[in-house]
C-alpha cells in the first residue's frame, strides 16, 4: 500500500480542485449591446456582465445603431461609439476573430430595426424575418470560427421610458419588437430568449405592455443606467441562459407590472444550460473519483 500512497494522495488533491465555469460571452449587436461595456459613471452598464455573471469573461464586439439586416449584410457604416471595442463594423466573423474560447454569445438586436422605422409599423413577423436572417449569418461565422454549436442569447429589449421617434405607443415595444425576437430566437435551435417571454421582458425594469417604464432604470428614454443593466443582467432567465455560476450581486425586487406575465416558454434547453448540467456532472464525478481513491487507500 504505502508506494501507492504519494500517487493516491496527488490524485485526491486534483480531485478536490475546484471545477471553474469560465463563461467567455461574446457580446454583439446594437447600442443596448455596446452599452453594457461603456464605463460613463452611472450612465450606462460599466461592464455589467462581468459584474453580475461572476467569473465571466467578456468580449465587446457591437456597434450602438445597428440593425438585424446589417449584420447580415455583414457590415454597418458605424464605429463603436464608447466600449473600448476594436470591432470596426457589423460582421460576425470579425467578432468571432477578436478573441478565443468563447462560450456564448448574447446578440442584442432588433431595436433599432422597429424604433427607427418610417410610422413604426413594422410587425413581429417581419422583425422575426429580419433576425431570423442575422442568426443564420452568426451560425455561419460561428461554424467558420470554429463554434458550431455555440449558444446564443437574446434577451430582447425592457419597455422605454415613453414615445421615441414615431413608436407612441407602448404595446410596439412588445407586441412588435420583443415578440419577433422572442420568435426567431425560439425558431433556432441554438437560441434560448431570456425573458423568458417577450412580456417578462418588457415589463421586467417596470412598465408593462401596456405603460411606459419609470425612469428608474432609464439614462434616457430607450438606454438603460448602470442599475438598469445590473438589474437585467440578475434576472434569473439571463443568468441561467448565460450559464453564469454562484449568486449574483446584480439583483432586484421585480416590478409589481412583471407578475402579469405568463412565465412559459416554448424556448428548448441550449448548449449554455446543458454546459452547467455538465459541471454538476463534473462535480459528482470528482466525489466519485475522492470515494474510489480513498477505499483503495483502505486496501
Amino acid at each position: 500500500m504505502a508506494p501507492h500512497l504519494p500517487v493516491a494522495l496527488a490524485l485526491v488533491l486534483v480531485a478536490l480542485t475546484p471545477v471553474v465555469n469560465a463563461q467567455h460571452v461574446l457580446v454583439v449587436g446594437d447600442s443596448m449591446a455596446e452599452f453594457e461595456g461603456c464605463s460613463d459613471g452611472t450612465t450606462y452598464g460599466s461592464n455589467a456582465i462581468q459584474l453580475c455573471c461572476s467569473g465571466a469573461t467578456v468580449t465587446q464586439a457591437a456597434i450602438a445603431g445597428a440593425t438585424a439586416a446589417q449584420y447580415a449584410a455583414g457590415s454597418c457604416p458605424m464605429d463603436p461609439s464608447c466600449s473600448g471595442s476594436s470591432i470596426s463594423t457589423c460582421s460576425f466573423p470579425d467578432a468571432f476573430a477578436l478573441s478565443s474560447g468563447y462560450t456564448v454569445v448574447w446578440f442584442s438586436i432588433g431595436g433599432n430595426d422597429v424604433l427607427d422605422d418610417p410610422g413604426c409599423d413594422k410587425t413581429a413577423s417581419e422583425v422575426q424575418t429580419a433576425i431570423a436572417a442575422a442568426l443564420t449569418a452568426l451560425r455561419t461565422a460561428a461554424t467558420s470560427a470554429g463554434y458550431s454549436t455555440i449558444p446564443v442569447v437574446m434577451t430582447g429589449y425592457a419597455q422605454v421610458r415613453g414615445a421615441y421617434s414615431e413608436c407612441t405607443r407602448p404595446d410596439q415595444t412588445n407586441d412588435q419588437l420583443n415578440a419577433g425576437i422572442q420568435a426567431a430566437c425560439e425558431a433556432d435551435s441554438y437560441c434560448t430568449f431570456a425573458g423568458p417571454t417577450a412580456c417578462d421582458s418588457t415589463s421586467a425594469l417596470g412598465g408593462s405592455p401596456s405603460s411606459w417604464a419609470p425612469s428608474t432604470y432609464h439614462a434616457d428614454e430607450i438606454h438603460l443606467n448602470q442599475a438598469g443593466y445590473r438589474a437585467w443582467f440578475g434576472r434569473s432567465a439571463v443568468q441561467t441562459a448565460l450559464g453564469c455560476t454562484g449568486t449574483s450581486s446584480c439583483t432586484i425586487t421585480p416590478p409589481a407590472t412583471a407578475s402579469a406575465c405568463s412565465t412559459s416558454s416554448t424556448a428548448s434547453p441550449t448548449a449554455a444550460t446543458t454546459a452547467n448540467s455538465g459541471n454538476k456532472l463534473n462535480g459528482i464525478s470528482m466525489a466519485v473519483i475522492i470515494m474510489t481513491v480513498v477505499a483503495h487507500l483502505l486496501i
